[in-house]
């Protein structure tokens, strides 16, 4: 099976404040001074078995900043050349805008851009797309493949059916370096009508154990295995701030695909802290007042298959019901109050719950269904594209 790995790596200038568009605020991006841990991804890479394409996509949160992130990526993979290892960042971006608009999908690459998680994973397939692979197997930049059978089980029953299910797209699991495998629970006061680790936690416990394949609710993006079936009918919402793994989910029941679970799937993750816990949570209201939006709007699309949050319990659909708005008020009104003295930080999640988040929801929601219905025609024009092949390859 043709496969490809995908690597997204997000980066920030070397210090000062970055300019805030809502999308480009990432949770751990590395900064340009610094070498991060790439390198140490790609060296685990070395000795996985298999036959796979390793493509790095790069995304920096400012565009002064674009030259230096190109050289930054040309510097750390340049090592790798006896591997085969490609880098996308704006250059090649330029590059697969101009091939769509030749090809006429002029609206849809003007949409393209190196900024929010969906948008660089949306990338990341439709290069899949172009280079004819059968399978997408996603690995973030902060994680060690210490399994050297990892891709091999990623991709193992993909496209085929097992026990009876269509099996198109996988979710493995994270292992830290102490050994655990589901997030600290416990947390402060004021998130008491949140616990989002709680609920993550649940779906997490259930899928680790039992069953080698088994139905689940939510993803991890560094853990993510997709068939061609599917993303070549399927992408990521772009509007989904953060969580557009677990996103994927929904999208693809809404278009009658299953993601599962698969336990034997593990990759050690090792990221450096989180910026703020309040641009988390910001991020996360944008985003499930967002998809419970959807799910409301996807009513409309006869075309689509109806996902309820219900069925998406516990984790995400806890957070998809009416009872959003409420909880996220609450939660952002909390936090701002445990944080008196700091409460600025928190002003913009307040903001979010209190109307901003909702605004941005009926202002995009229409354009996710906009763009996945042009998604499937863009995958079958593009698909074995030999003219962008050559025009990424005269830029690499």
């Amino acid at each position: 099976m043709r496969t490809m790995v995908v690597i997204p790596t997000f980066w920030t200038k070397p210090k000062g404040q970055i300019r805030d568009t809502l999308f480009n605020m990432y949770d751990h991006p590395t900064p340009l001074d610094d070498d991060g841990t790439l390198t140490r991804t790609l060296e685990s890479l070395r000795r996985a078995k298999g036959n796979f394409d390793v493509q790095v996509i790069g995304a920096v949160d400012d565009p002064v900043y674009e030259s230096q992130l190109e050289e930054k990526l040309s510097s750390l993979t340049r090592p790798y050349g006896d591997t085969d290892v490609s880098v996308f960042g704006p250059t090649q971006l330029r590059t697969l805008k101009g091939r769509l608009e030749q090809l006429g999908f002029e609206g849809f690459a003007g949409g393209l851009a190196l900024e929010g998680y969906g948008n660089v994973r949306n990338i990341g397939l439709l290069l899949a797309v172009a280079y004819e692979s059968e399978a997408v197997v996603f690995v973030d930049d902060d994680e060690v493949i210490d399994d050297s059978d990892y891709v091999e089980k990623a991709t193992e029953f993909l496209g085929e059916t097992y026990e009876g299910r269509a099996i198109v797209a996988k979710s493995g699991f994270y292992r830290r370096p102490d050994g655990t495998t589901v997030a600290p629970e416990g947390g402060p006061w004021w998130d008491f009508f949140w616990r989002k680790d709680h609920f993550i936690n649940a779906v997490l416990k259930r899928t680790q154990q039992g069953a080698r394949i088994q139905p689940t609710t939510m993803a991890l993006g560094g853990a993510t295995a997709l068939h061609s079936d599917v993303f070549t009918k399927v992408c990521y919402d772009p509007w989904v701030l953060r969580g557009e793994d677990s996103d994927y989910v929904i999208n693809a029941r809404m278009h009658g695909f299953e993601v599962v679970s698969d336990n034997k799937m593990w990759v050690l993750n090792d990221p450096k802290p989180k910026r703020r816990p309040s641009m988390e949570l910001r991020q996360d209201i944008y985003r499930f007042v967002y998809e419970h939006r959807k799910l409301e709007y996807a009513r409309s699309q006869v075309d689509l298959k109806q996902v309820k949050a219900a069925e998406m319990e516990p984790f995400p659909g806890e957070f998809l019901g009416a009872g959003i708005g409420p909880k996220a008020a609450l939660t952002a009104t909390f936090a701002a109050a445990a944080h008196i003295s700091k409460v600025g930080e928190w002003t913009p999640a307040i903001q979010a719950a209190f109307g901003q988040a909702g605004a941005f929801a009926r202002a995009n929601c229409n354009r996710y269904f906009d763009l996945a219905k042009e998604w499937p025609s863009v995958s079958e024009r593009l698909w074995d594209d030999l003219s962008l092949q050559t025009a990424l390859a005269s830029r690499g």
